[in-house]
């Protein structure tokens, strides 16, 4: 209500908005405040967790192509790329506010505090001041991090890359000198499995798609190859035993015939390629079971079997891309890239992230800029250092210890708890 009196109006003004503030104040700093805003967090982070984002939403609609509609209207809310969303980054900021509030009135409580309740005091300060730097590192990450894929063949130069279907420019350019796969031995590269169908010995090739008719007689070796499978690569075929009536004697562990009429014949049949060999029992009227066995030289039924030998399976160990760095002309760097071994140039980082299998020229690169990695470093370094003083230099009194001194002023606000 307005009076006659200008300074009055002015002074109720100025308490008015302080009162504001005072209530804006202590509602930023309450535990239930700060609690609401991590649970919608911790939401948020479910439903990024759930559903496609950034790339993935490509590969998503590759494979579901009328979910487009669906796609678009999550984009549009900001659920397909959560994290870098301006509702995620203002939940965050909401976050730093209330851990800004807390941090102050800690400060001075502090201040009014002496001796242990003071340190500790202090370390509460520092540890709050650090899970700040970490949330400020978390929302520069989503104002100006970028990450996306850059496609490299051998010899290509790029300076930019892709996110989320648009092309960003790099301030230098990416070379790839060279791409190397490396895969393990080729002593662990064929998978050897049989199984029975046909009326004789029948041995396909999955990878040739070639398909030989063997005589069925026992110790005698078959060898096999094809264009696709050079003479280092040979299969050797061979049937060592036969069963009419399958069964294993429980006490000395053998297998032997229980008559000579077939009720449950099966053969053992070896396959060996260079140093690795694979025996195997197969049993005729059980064609998805098979049992392995160290094999005897015997007598073989004329029975029906396929051996079927499958194509080399290449186990990848590594696969690494020489990278340069060029600005203009001139070479500023260059690093091997692999797995976890990243380069790093000019606040880009530059991962291994896929290859080609149809054209090994070809290579993949994820590409990480990410500004506020050393803030966020600096708030753990400070986390450390804050919890440290609170649990290790100046730790809490135990039950019933004298408590040590501390000075209280009227009008602060005292939290001894940490």
């Amino acid at each position: 209500m307005a009076t006659d009196d200008p300074k009055a109006d002015k002074q109720t003004m100025n308490q008015r908005r302080r009162g504001s503030a005072e209530r804006l104040f202590v509602l930023l700093a309450s535990v239930p405040f700060a609690a609401l805003v991590v649970a919608a967090i911790a939401i948020a982070c479910i439903v990024g967790t759930l559903l496609p984002q950034g790339e993935e939403v490509v590969q998503y609609l590759k494979k579901n192509p009328d979910a487009v509609q669906r796609m678009e209207l999550l984009g549009f809310l900001g659920l397909t790329h959560v994290y870098s969303s301006a509702w995620f980054i203002a939940l965050l900021g909401l976050l730093a506010m209330s851990l800004a509030a807390c941090t102050f009135r800690r400060l001075r409580a502090a201040a009014d505090r002496t001796g242990r309740a003071r340190g500790r005091a202090v370390g509460s300060v520092i540890t709050h001041i650090s899970l700040l730097l970490v949330l400020a590192g978390g929302v520069i990450r989503g104002i100006w991090g970028e990450r996306g894929e850059m496609p490299l063949r051998e010899g290509e130069t790029k300076s930019s890359f892709i996110v989320q279907g648009q092309p960003v420019e790099l301030p230098f350019s990416i070379r790839l000198l060279n791409f190397e796969l490396e895969t393990y031995g080729p002593q662990d590269e064929w998978n050897l499995r049989p199984r029975i169908v046909g009326e004789q010995l029948v041995v396909r090739s999955r990878l040739a798609g070639t398909e030989w008719k063997l005589p069925v007689e026992p110790g005698i070796a078959h060898e096999l190859t094809t264009a696709e499978q050079p003479a280092r690569q040979v299969v050797i075929v061979k049937v060592l035993r036969k069963v009419a009536d399958f069964v294993i004697d429980m006490e000395t562990r053998e297998v032997k015939s229980r008559s000579e009429l077939p009720r449950n014949p099966a053969v053992l049949v070896e396959m060996s390629h260079h140093s690795r060999t694979n025996r195997q029992w197969l049993f005729s009227r059980h064609p998805d079971f098979d049992m392995h066995d160290t094999g005897e030289a015997a007598r073989v039924l004329d029975m029906r079997y396929v051996v079927e030998v499958t194509s080399p399976k290449t186990t990848i160990k590594d696969y690494k891309s020489t990278l340069q760095v060029l600005e203009g002309k001139n070479v500023m760097a260059e690093k091997t890239i692999e797995v976890n071994l990243p380069l790093s140039y000019a606040g880009y980082t530059f991962y291994q992230s896929g290859f080609n299998p149809q054209d090994l020229k070809w290579t993949s690169l994820q590409v990480v800029k990410d500004p506020g990695v050393p803030i966020v470093y600096a708030g753990f370094v400070l986390m450390i250092v804050g919890l440290a003083a609170v649990f290790y230099l100046y730790p809490q009194d135990r039950p019933g210890a004298p408590r040590p001194e501390s000075v209280s002023k009227p009008g602060n606000i005292h939290d001894a708890a940490f």
